[in-house]
């Protein structure tokens, strides 16, 4: 077995020093390999695993860059072996030793994040061995992180429907995992529930029977969602499982539990631990196509939001104004115009050369206040406006922050203020004194230009025809 166990080694070297003999190892070692995973020593066989996990590794730093349909693409190559492997290794599943078992899934770990659906086709053939693994009393907490680690990976590398089969026969399983004690068991099963409720009902897709599922997982993670006095990794994990659940589920859970779900989450907002996970939450939430109905809780969500802008936290500032966007896009109607009249004061004082990031989230979220709430238009007169003419005139403008600024100015023409329409934002452009240097001038006069541009495109056709005119003549 020394022997053996060396040459492993040796073998583990030679992948990983000579990618350029990877193509070649594909068709003299790795077949071998895959047959000694019936090794019988098992420091060995955990050699062996290893030999594997370092072809995989090889495998994606060598395959980028080249053609999928290569017949020389190292990915091929495993596809073709792909059978054997998951063979091998299902029946390493039913023995007793849980080191081996921990190998198993270590592997399998690798070989799922190589390419997104490589073992589409083969998880059935695993469903007894992680349920076996999790269930088993002798099954150690590693082995347990490992396999739900796995199943995770697995979830985000295979299509949805790669699970419907198995999701009955390991639902259960997982969500015992979810109330275990040991914190990092419980946070990684949620975190894997978390992605069994978007394979049960992915967004446009009712195919399968998920109504049977929704109140199922609600109640099974309740528990960790409401505690207060829980590990951090958990805490965080629960919220955003739950904000999952309820963006690809909410419709299907009873009105009560809903509602009290999303009280949770308004508090958690409130906290200072939880809050920048709680917002992620509500992006999910808001930019659901389920449309679900967050009136329990909008104005104080929409209030806490717009106080986070003020925050030194740069995190929590830009998740607040992404979902301050997606709220307003998808609610607008029903946030009221004192509301939006905070939001836009707050998202004032982001715009500037300084952050054009931060200033392209903010010029996002008022263009889309301005769609929602008319009435708004006069805070941007008085308090944004000026902002956005100091911004226009900068040298660093460009990208996103640059294509905003012409958005908004697009949908104040739109709209049609008066004394705040086409010829006042057409003079305010036009009558700007640019600022000393030649490249500030030249970077400047694109800017300017293409909002000039955006103005003309989006205003009404008589003065859309009158001002290209004039524009020819002073040609």
């Amino acid at each position: 077995w020394k022997v053996r166990r060396g040459a492993s080694k040796c073998l583990t070297s030679v992948v990983t020093t000579r990618p350029d003999l990877l193509g070649k190892l594909y068709s003299t070692v790795v077949p071998n390999v895959v047959g000694r995973f019936k090794e019988r020593e098992e420091n060995v066989k955990l050699d062996i695993f290893d030999v594997f996990i370092a072809v995989l590794k090889q495998t994606v730093v060598v395959s980028r860059g080249m053609s999928a349909t290569a017949e020389d693409n190292p990915t091929n190559l495993l596809k073709n072996n792909v059978p054997a492997v998951v063979a091998n290794l299902t029946k390493e599943l039913g023995g007793k030793s849980v080191r081996i078992k921990t190998g198993v899934f270590n592997l399998l770990k690798e070989l799922v994040a190589v390419q997104h659906g490589i073992l589409a086709n083969h998880l059935g053939s695993l469903v007894d061995g992680i349920k076996g693994a999790l269930e088993a009393k002798s099954s150690s907490s590693n082995l347990k992180i490992e396999v739900l680690s796995f199943f995770r990976l697995a979830i985000e590398q295979n299509p949805a429907t790669a699970f419907h089969e198995i999701v009955p026969k390991l639902c259960d399983p997982i969500l015992t995992a979810v109330s275990l004690s040991y914190y990092k068991i419980s946070a990684e099963a949620l975190r894997v529930t978390r992605g069994l409720g978007t394979v049960i009902r992915p967004h446009g897709n009712d195919d399968f029977p998920f109504k049977e599922y929704a109140e199922k997982i609600y109640e099974a993670i309740f528990d960790k969602y409401k505690a207060q006095d829980i590990d951090q990794e958990v805490k965080d994990a629960a919220i955003a499982c739950m904000g999952s659940l309820i963006a690809h589920m909410g419709d299907a859970l009873p009105e009560d539990k809903l509602k009290n779900a999303l009280s949770i989450l308004y508090e958690r907002t409130k906290n200072e631990i939880t809050r920048l996970t709680s917002v992620n939450v509500l992006i999910e939430i808001s930019t659901s196509p389920l449309n679900i109905d967050l009136k329990s809780i909008l104005a104080n969500v929409v209030s806490e939001l717009a106080d986070f802008l003020r925050q030194t936290n740069r995190q929590l500032k830009q998740a607040s104004l992404k979902a301050l966007d997606t709220i307003t896009r998808s609610y607008g109607k029903d946030v009221s115009s004192k509301l939006y009249q905070k939001v836009l004061k707050e998202a004032s004082n982001l715009i500037g050369e300084s952050d054009l990031h931060m200033s392209y989230l903010a010029l996002r979220l008022i263009s889309a206040v301005v769609k929602a709430d008319k009435k708004s238009v006069k805070i941007v007169q008085s308090d944004i406006y000026p902002r956005m003419l100091d911004l226009v005139q900068s040298s660093l403008l460009q990208g996103l922050a640059l294509e905003a600024l012409y958005g908004l100015y697009g949908n104040l023409v739109t709209i049609g203020q008066k004394k705040f329409g086409f010829d006042e934002l057409l003079n305010g452009l036009l009558g700007l004194k640019l600022r000393a240097s030649a490249q500030s001038t030249k970077q400047s006069q694109s800017s300017i230009a293409q909002c000039v541009a955006a103005l003309v495109m989006n205003a009404p056709e008589d003065k859309r025809k009158d001002t290209v005119s004039k524009f020819i003549s002073d040609v």
